[in-house]
């Protein structure tokens, strides 16, 4: 579960160490390696489930395709909002901007 901002970069004095113009890259780079984590979380998931030890027979398959499909929607929905590099230039990038 995020902490939506209990424990965030700003509060904690991190991001104010690099140069304010490399803070939207770090932001974004945090991002995407969270998104790829995600990913091979549900890769390991999904390797897992046909083992011996933990294969129910329908009940698996369905489990298998349900964390495909979330995969797959979270995958489509971060397509949808990548950030480009012309994009992490500008303060009107609403990824880029702090509170």
């Amino acid at each position: 579960m995020p902490l939506w901002g209990l424990v965030s970069f700003r509060r904690m004095g991190i991001i104010q160490k690099f140069p304010e113009r490399w803070q939207p890259r770090i932001k974004a780079l945090h991002r995407q390696l969270g998104l790829l984590t995600w990913l091979l979380a549900l890769v390991t998931i999904e390797l897992a489930l046909p083992h011996p030890a933990v294969a129910k027979g329908r009940l698996t398959q369905a489990w298998q395709a349900g964390v495909g499909l979330i995969g797959m929607l979270l995958l489509g929905l971060s397509l949808k909002a990548v950030v480009t590099p012309k994009s992490l230039g500008g303060a009107e990038d609403p990824l880029s901007k702090t509170v």
